[in-house]
């Protein structure tokens, strides 16, 4: 994925030595309406690995589709948080975004990113995605991306 939308470092393949993967929930899809629509995100993938001690990166891929009337970037402001254990995760504090196309997504269509979290808390039990639109937003939302509500201690 490249970083087109973003001033952060694209995140890394998920793939190889270290990484574990998060089992989803049956509820991984959020919407953010807009004045012009909505957008609709859906969490495809979760998954982490420790980067230092008491240190840990979870890297999320999800999907927008542009339920607007204009052609819309999918930007790494629609991720402003992950919350791991109780605590916010800022996307800004060491974090990575990358999207699959530096296209605008056309209305209708979907567009793929991938968002990189530095968390201090173990990536367990619940884990909660943050979203928003960034500019005409009439409201936000969130998606507990695993299976359980019930957070892990931190």
């Amino acid at each position: 994925m490249t970083n087109s939308a973003s001033a952060r470092p694209a995140c890394p393949a998920p793939n190889g030595d270290g990484w574990h993967v998060v089992a989803l929930g049956d509820h991984t899809t959020g919407t953010v309406k807009t004045t012009t629509g909505s957008f609709t995100f859906k969490v495809k993938y979760v998954r982490w690995r420790k980067i230092a001690d008491k240190n840990w990166m979870v890297t999320l891929d999800i999907e927008m589709t542009n339920g607007t009337d204009k052609d819309t970037q999918i930007g790494s402001w629609n991720f402003p948080f992950l919350v791991v254990g109780q605590h916010q995760f800022d996307l800004d504090a060491g974090g990575c975004f990358g999207t699959a196309d530096a296209a605008f997504v056309k209305p209708g269509l979907t567009g793929d990113a991938r968002a990189g979290f530095v968390v201090t808390c173990p990536p367990a039990g619940a884990i909660v995605l943050h979203l928003q639109d960034g500019q005409e937003q009439v409201s936000d939302d969130a998606i507990t991306v695993t299976g359980t509500t019930t957070p892990a201690e931190c």
